[in-house]
């Protein structure tokens, strides 16, 4: 028996096959296909990801002994982005990424006529233009002809299980993102729509994360391959999918969720949280999990992975040529030339805002830089500075966990994500918190995550905690070293805390200077 995972996410589009003890039978990954439109504008075509996802699937099952042996799909994606469809199912618009910059004037109308701290007591998020609901918004203000036609507005993971089974539902996690979620009372919220003028009918009908939707339509059939007796299940957030693979879905659990941005999440009791303006003014996010009565508090460093992107374009030419020819792992070099630079890179360190910061306390005018350099310094200074700026931006987050949300500091986090791969990383973020490490041995939590959920569904496992039970084994922990961590210690209450409020107002002045 055969369980499927699908993850759309910000990096790439991906399909994995598991048995149902966990193990990967197959996987495929594509790029996720991104459409620039000028002025930072991004969408996805919706016909691109069906058949990239379509064409996964076709690819994954031909390692399946025989087709009809997978039971069940589950489906992950990234949140907020989603598309509208009219009632033949057609998709009437590509879908913005997430991070698309062009609903920025709606949020704007939210904070002036509805304001922040509010919306926040209501949806458990602190007000961002990348939600859903300013999505629709600009829809229907600048495409309303479009808009006219809309029948449903699907997220990413509700639209692929929707080409699958023919029905639309939105799980609680997903619907967290939306900022017209009732995060106490699990409901869409009337208030926050009628605001908006929006019909609570454009909204798909809400669905725990595991529930099954029906079976697979016999266009779906056609086109992956699939048996006609293949369970689609309700799947949601792909840092919650992610969660719950890696064994963080208990009270008092902490998660590192590590790609190209970097989530850290610590499961909570709905009860123990107070979604106060403090909370909502360090940007914390308070949403569903996917596992049932389950919350979460989350923070987002925008640029994580992206940091190391960055340093080896800029700074590691001839090593990544050096790495095509030889196939050494560019990274690899990287963490080897960072480690042979002492703690505290001799005295540099680096604000890695090079997408600004979300979390804790928003600054989006907030910028990366480099500070106490001289010429005695070297890149492996630099590496090693970058990879600390990181670790002490987690520390940031909760430390501040802990202050606004009462959340126990953890004595060992999960970890996940193209992150786990640089030991010399995680040793660190080990060492800078003063916590263990655990990394689970699952190459892509979140397809399986969504594999989980699919399994939960068909009945091949009882509930979550059965369902972990059975697939969730150890890889590597990293224990902390005292020592560092005293000595980091230092580094980030003398120096690195410093930093971001000393830089805010040089930062505001330069984006003044160079944004016209």
């Amino acid at each position: 028996m055969y369980l499927l995972g699908i993850d759309i996410g910000t990096t790439n589009w991906k399909v994995a096959l598991y048995d149902e003890d966990g193990r990967v039978i197959s996987a495929f990954s594509s790029p996720t296909r991104v459409h620039s439109e000028g002025g930072g504008r991004v969408i996805y075509k919706p016909d691109e990801i069906w058949a990239t996802v379509t064409g996964g699937i076709r690819q994954v099952i031909s390692q399946a002994r025989n087709p009809r042996d997978v039971k069940a799909i589950g489906v992950a994606s990234m949140g907020e982005a989603g598309v509208l469809i009219d009632k033949k199912g057609q998709c009437l618009y590509p879908a913005m990424a997430w991070y698309d910059p062009r609903t920025t004037p709606q949020l704007e109308w939210w904070e002036k006529t509805f304001g922040r701290y509010e919306i926040y007591e209501i949806t458990g998020l602190p007000p961002q233009h990348i939600a859903s609901i300013n999505k629709i918004m600009w829809l229907r203000d600048n495409e309303p002809e479009i808009y006219a036609r809309a029948h449903r507005w699907l997220c990413l993971a509700d639209f692929v299980a929707y080409k699958l089974s023919g029905e639309c539902a939105m799980d609680y996690s997903l619907a967290s993102r939306t900022m017209v979620f009732d995060i106490r009372r699990r409901e869409w919220s009337k208030k926050m729509l009628e605001h908006a003028g929006i019909g609570v009918d454009l909204l798909p009908p809400l669905r725990l994360s595991g529930t099954p939707l029906g079976h697979i339509t016999r266009q779906a059939q056609e086109e992956t391959g699939l048996s006609p007796d293949t369970i689609v299940v309700v799947g949601g957030y792909d840092h919650l999918c992610g969660a719950l693979a890696g064994n963080a879905f208990t009270n008092g659990s902490i998660l590192d969720s590590g790609g190209t941005s970097e989530v850290v999440l610590s499961v909570v009791d709905s009860g123990s949280v107070n979604t106060t303006g403090a909370l909502c003014d360090a940007q914390f996010a308070f949403g569903s999990h996917v596992v049932k009565d389950t919350y979460y508090i989350a923070g987002v460093l925008p640029a994580s992975g992206g940091v190391v992107e960055w340093l080896k374009d800029q700074l590691a030419h001839e090593e990544l040529e050096l790495s095509k020819e030889t196939g050494v792992n560019i990274y690899q070099i990287m963490a080897d030339e960072a480690a042979s630079s002492p703690p505290g890179a001799r005295g540099v360190f680096m604000l890695p805002h090079l997408k600004g910061r979300v979390s804790p306390y928003c600054g989006e005018k907030s910028r990366a830089a480099f500070v106490g350099l001289s010429f005695y310094h070297s890149r492996s200074d630099l590496f090693r500075a970058a990879l600390e700026g990181l670790c002490y931006e987690l520390r940031l987050n909760l430390d501040a966990m802990k202050e606004l949300a009462s959340i126990r500091y953890p004595r060992k986090m999960q970890a996940i994500g193209g992150a786990v791969r640089n030991r010399f990383w995680m040793q660190m973020k080990a060492d800078m918190t003063g916590t263990i490490i655990e990394v689970p041995d699952v190459e892509e939590a979140t397809t399986l995550g969504a594999a989980l959920l699919a399994g939960i569904g068909a009945g091949v496992y009882r509930d979550e905690t059965d369902a972990v039970q059975r697939t969730y084994r150890r890889k590597e922990t990293f224990y902390p070293d005292l020592d560092m961590t005293e000595k980091y210690e230092l580094y980030f209450q003398r120096v690195y805390k410093r930093l971001a409020s000393s830089l805010d107002g040089v930062n505001a002045e330069i984006i003044d200077i160079f944004a016209h």
